[in-house]
């Protein structure tokens, strides 16, 4: 798999080259201040995947999923 940096996820679809997913995925090691549109955030502490955050799209509340421990989601990104 190729990990392109977002910065030229971005430049490819703003050239028309890419089409844009519903959302873009970005490694944080701590929770975001703040949400952009487009974007979730997954949270990432010592290579283990922790939590994934993401703003809800009809209220725009912050919506946190457990990506670790017993009782947890999973996700893939491509």
């Amino acid at each position: 798999m190729i990990r392109l940096p977002l910065s030229w996820v971005q430049f490819l679809i703003d050239i028309g080259l890419l089409r844009r997913p519903h959302f873009l995925v970005k490694d944080l090691p701590e929770p975001p201040d703040e949400f952009s549109e487009g974007f979730v955030f997954r949270e990432v502490r010592g290579g283990y995947q922790k939590w994934l955050h993401l703003k809800y799209p009809r209220c725009g509340e912050h919506i946190q999923i457990q990506l670790a421990g017993a009782r947890r989601w999973t996700i893939s990104i491509d």
